[in-house]
């Protein structure tokens, strides 16, 4: 991707990626303080300069590539060629399109297990792990270590 002046001539990708390991390291220390304490440090706060500036990490990521891929399978089930030509068609587009996209944020998506995309990126940058519960991680029930797994009250987080 070619390098942006007004991103002070890094590229788009280059930024969104530019603190991704340093989140992801900092979510797996986090992760591991929880399993060895069973308790976890205190998040970040919304307001503070670490929540609003850090960057992308993982999940963050992923989720920004879901939602740009339902926003283009979007546009193109809206027939976008109705709206080309005047002004006030393109700015009813983009108001289209923003409301999918705060459609998809805020609800439950069945790929995430039912998980609800803002709240995941709201915990990622708050650097609160993700739990998983015991049932998302049964992957075959005839499995006696799995079944064994399944009645424990066990935390995991996703990586």
């Amino acid at each position: 991707m070619t390098p942006r002046d007004d991103l002070r001539g890094q590229s788009p990708r280059d930024v969104l990626l530019a603190h991704q390991h340093f989140i992801d390291f900092d979510l797996h220390t986090r992760s591991e303080q929880r399993s060895l304490q069973n308790e976890g440090p205190p998040c970040l706060a919304q307001n503070s300069f670490a929540y609003r500036f850090a960057g992308f990490g993982t999940h963050e990521w992923i989720l920004y590539y879901d939602l740009v891929r339902h926003l283009l399978h979007s546009l193109f089930e809206l027939q976008p060629t109705a709206y080309v030509g005047r002004d006030e068609d393109a700015n009813q587009l983009l108001t289209t399109l923003d409301q999918i996209k705060t459609d998809w944020l805020e609800s439950p998506q069945a790929d995430l297990d039912g998980r609800i995309p803002a709240i995941l990126i709201d915990n990622e940058r708050k650097r609160l792990p993700q739990a998983m519960r015991p049932h998302d991680m049964i992957i075959d029930d005839d499995c006696p270590c799995a079944r064994c797994l399944q009645t424990r009250p066990a935390r995991w987080e996703w990586a």
